[in-house]
């Protein structure tokens, strides 16, 4: 990974990526979690530690590429 930036910056989409989008996305849409919530179960099911606003800016930029049909 690169040094220095954001981790939304740095990620390449693969499909531990993919699969902790998609995870996030179930977190906040589906069970209506909080965000502090939805990054300590992040955290312990893929161990990484990414800050609220930097799962906001993936949350909405997935939202983006992919909406809802």
């Amino acid at each position: 990974m690169k040094q220095g930036g954001s981790f939304v910056d740095q990620i390449g989409l693969n499909h531990l990526d993919a699969n902790l989008i998609t995870t996030l996305s179930r977190y906040i849409d589906e069970y209506k979690w909080g965000w502090g919530i939805a990054r300590r179960q992040l955290r312990m099911r893929f161990n990484v530690d990414i800050p609220v606003p930097e799962l906001q800016q993936l949350y909405k930029q997935s939202k983006i590429k992919r909406p809802r049909v």
